[in-house]
C-alpha cells in the first residue's frame, strides 16, 4: 500500500505482486518491476531501508522488528513517505 505523495507519484493505492516470501529488499525489488526501477530508491538507500520512510509489514513498523524482516506471501506492506505540515 502506498500513501500520500507516493500514491500520487505512482498513481496507485495498492500493488499486488506474485510473491512466495523472503526478505524486505527482495520484496521491494519485485514491486519495482511493476512500479518502475526508481521505486526501489523510494524505500531503500543501498542495502538499508530509508530512515525517512515509515514501512509497516503486517501493521508493524520495521524499525521495531528485531533481526531480518521477512515478508510472507500473505503479508501487507505499507509505505509512508515523509509528511510535512503545520
Amino acid at each position: 500500500m502506498l500513501f500520500a505523495s507516493l500514491r500520487e507519484k505512482y498513481g496507485v493505492k495498492e500493488v499486488e505482486i506474485n510473491w512466495s516470501g523472503g526478505g524486505l529488499k527482495e520484496f521491494f525489488l519485485e514491486a519495482s518491476k511493476k512500479l518502475g526501477s526508481e521505486f526501489l530508491s523510494e524505500v531503500f538507500e543501498g542495502e538499508k531501508p530509508r530512515d525517512d520512510r515509515i514501512i509497516l509489514v503486517d501493521g508493524r513498523n520495521i524499525k521495531d522488528i528485531r533481526g531480518k524482516v521477512r515478508v510472507k506471501p500473505e503479508s501487507v506492506v505499507a509505505v509512508f513517505p515523509p509528511m510535512a505540515g503545520g
